[in-house]
């Protein structure tokens, strides 16, 4: 997974809440990736954004070796660790 793939699967699941689907897997996989942050985030722009996220603060999304990172604006001793092999569970349409 890179840094594109999962800011687009985050934008994915909050389409979904916005047109009233529930997406409780992909919540709880994503929360499951929150932690604390092993490092500042990097100086470098971030590889991808997910404008939306984090309550309209955004994310951004860095890749580090195996990991992409996100990091949330005010969130420094904390942020999101993916490994790069993880896949996110999908909105559930319909519900």
């Amino acid at each position: 997974m890179t840094a594109a793939q999962l800011a687009r699967a985050y934008d994915r699941y909050l389409a979904a809440l916005w047109r009233g689907e529930d997406a409780p897997a992909f919540a709880a996989w994503l929360a499951a990736h929150w932690g604390p942050a092993e490092r500042p985030e990097p100086a470098t722009l971030p590889l991808a954004l997910s404008r939306l996220g984090a309550g309209g603060r955004g994310i951004r999304w860095h890749e580090a070796g195996p990991q992409v990172i996100g990091h949330v604006p005010g969130q420094a001793r904390a942020c999101y660790r993916v490994p790069r092999t993880a896949v996110p569970p999908q909105p559930e349409a319909g519900r």
